[in-house]
């Protein structure tokens, strides 16, 4: 009874996380390579500084977060007994990650980031598809869970909701570009510690 687009919209996103895991583990490994032979080669988008963001980031979202959402893609309609709302949107949210991922690499390997605030070194613009595709993810598991075909809303689907809709507050708040100044977030910490 298994619908074959569905099995086909959550392989693939496990087996684009996959292929961001290899990517990702092989820079780590190339950075750890470094550590022993420093001089091993002698170009700025390939230096230190450069990878280990591409290397972290690759991991955390292009990876664990495809993973995660390829289960949330299965989850959801399992436990609604419901298909899933919306197949090609859920394909446009797959691509514009990977395109995020991608290109955010490509600036970071560029130099271009936010500095050092770990797992947001991304430009604003690329966090802002990232953020996209999840706002779509978010509102085709919605309108799966209203279609649903219980009364109750099992307690992974509140779960599962709970986290995108706290994904995007945090993407939509990490993303603002006049926060992206170390200056605004140390601004906030020291008020914080003023009031207290």
């Amino acid at each position: 009874d298994t619908d074959t687009r569905w099995v086909r919209l959550v392989y693939s996103y496990v087996a684009w996380a996959t292929g961001w895991l290899v990517f990702g583990t092989l820079v780590g490994l190339y950075l750890g390579i470094k550590f022993v032979a420093p001089d091993i080669d002698h170009v700025p988008w390939l230096g230190f500084g450069r990878l280990r963001p591409v290397h972290t980031n690759t991991v955390f979202w292009g990876w664990s977060s495809l993973a995660m959402i390829g289960m949330s893609l299965y989850v959801v309609p399992k436990t609604s007994r419901s298909k899933l709302f919306s197949f090609p949107l859920a394909y446009v949210s797959l691509a514009l990650i990977n395109a995020s991922v991608l290109i955010a690499n490509l600036l970071l390997m560029s130099g271009v980031n936010n500095g050092g605030q770990e797992y947001r070194e991304y430009v604003w613009p690329v966090q802002a598809v990232f953020a996209t595709a999840v706002v779509l993810l978010a509102y085709n598991l919605v309108r799966t869970i209203a279609a649903r075909d219980l009364d109750e809303i099992y307690i992974s689907n509140w779960y599962i909701m709970g986290g995108f809709l706290w994904t995007i507050a945090l993407l939509v708040i990490a993303s603002l570009p006049w926060y992206q100044q170390n200056a605004v977030s140390e601004t906030v910490i020291q008020g914080f510690y003023m009031h207290m």
